[in-house]
């Protein structure tokens, strides 16, 4: 697709364009999920579904709408995240929320939401590295890939590598202290998250990523 066919001008600037109103809930949508799908996502995103809908319920077709998020296989996460932000800020005024979902579901998706801070937590992230595989060899493995790192990535971080790729060795002895002396915080938090996990959330995590896809 050429995200450049659903762009329009803005104003009579001359290189300046925006995406159509409805390409661009689509798009909020898929970065929603894409959140959802690493870390979580918080109030903010379904603050932005609310706006936008409110906003421009009337300038866009539904049923073109529907098609194209039914097209990038959104549009069931799509009525979760519209019938969350009825419950909390009402959209009944401008659109008509699908009564048939699983408000089992529904209660899960905001105490998720709840607990994912503005962009989700190192605990969420961690999980969804994992593969949510919370088992032994899970754990290993999460751990051998932190800390050892392919060139193809570590060269981003250690750009001396570029010039000296049979650095890398080097490198992976390097980088643990590296993490640990300039994020210590956050790197005891994702070791913690990896060796002694909470089981029970990741599983109903899981869960729940599989209800609304």
């Amino acid at each position: 697709m050429d995200i450049w066919n659903h762009a329009i001008s803005i104003d009579d600037h001359t290189f300046a364009r925006q995406l159509t109103p409805d390409y661009h809930y689509v798009y909020v949508i898929m970065h929603m999920l894409n959140h959802l799908l690493g870390a979580g996502t918080g109030i903010r995103s379904i603050m932005d579904v609310w706006v936008l809908n409110s906003h421009y319920a009337n300038d866009w077709d539904r049923s073109t709408l529907d098609n194209i998020l039914a097209k990038f296989g959104l549009q069931r996460f799509e009525k979760s995240a519209v019938a969350l932000a009825d419950r909390w800020f009402d959209l009944s005024d401008v659109i008509s929320v699908d009564e048939n979902l699983d408000d089992n579901v529904l209660d899960e998706f905001e105490r998720y939401i709840l607990y994912s801070g503005t962009y989700g937590t190192i605990e969420n992230g961690t999980a969804t590295e994992m593969g949510h595989n919370m088992s032994v060899g899970g754990r290993l493995k999460y751990l051998m890939k932190a800390f050892f790192r392919p060139y193809s990535t570590i060269k981003s971080l250690y750009p001396v590598l570029t010039k000296a790729p049979f650095l890398l060795p080097a490198m992976w002895i390097y980088r643990p202290i590296d993490i640990f002396r300039n994020r210590r915080a956050t790197a005891v938090r994702k070791l913690n998250a990896a060796l002694k996990p909470d089981v029970k959330r990741v599983e109903e995590s899981k869960s729940l990523i599989d209800s609304l896809l």
